[in-house]
C-alpha cells in the first residue's frame, strides 16, 4: 500500500514537471451572447423600475382616498342643524304621524295605522 502511494506522487511529479505554459493570442468573446445578455439584464431593471413606479402610483391613490374620506368624514361632523337630510325626515315622519292620529277616522288596527291602508269591505 505504502508502495502505491510513492507510484501515485512519482506519477504526479512527472506529470508536473513535463507540463508546459499555455498561452492563447487571442481571448475569445460572443458578442452576440454578450449583447443578448446585456439587454436582457436591461430588460429586466427596466422591468423592475416600472413595478416600481406602479406600485408608488398606487400607494398614492390609496392615500388619497383615505385623506378624502378623512375630509368627509370631518365634513359631515360638521353639518349645520337645518342641512342635516335625516333629521328633517324624522321631523316629517313625526308630523305626519301626529296629523294622523288627531284626525277623526283614523283608526288602528293590527298594530299598523289605517291612514292610507285598504280595508277589506269598504271602497277605495
Amino acid at each position: 500500500m505504502k508502495r502505491t502511494g510513492q507510484m501515485v506522487i512519482l506519477a504526479l511529479l512527472a506529470c508536473a514537471l513535463r507540463a508546459e505554459w499555455a498561452s492563447a493570442q487571442w481571448a475569445v468573446i460572443d458578442g452576440s451572447n454578450l449583447l443578448q445578455n446585456t439587454t436582457t439584464a436591461f430588460n429586466s431593471v427596466k422591468q423592475v423600475y416600472n413595478s416600481s413606479q406602479q406600485l408608488i402610483a398606487e400607494y398614492n391613490i390609496f392615500r388619497n382616498t383615505v385623506t378624502q374620506i378623512e375630509n368627509q368624514v370631518k365634513n359631515l361632523q360638521h353639518i349645520p342643524k337645518g342641512l342635516n337630510l335625516f333629521d328633517t325626515i324624522m321631523t316629517y315622519g313625526n308630523r305626519i304621524a301626529a296629523v294622523a292620529q288627531c284626525t277623526p277616522g283614523s283608526q288602528r288596527h293590527g298594530g299598523q295605522d289605517a291612514v292610507g291602508a285598504h280595508q277589506p269591505g269598504r271602497p277605495l
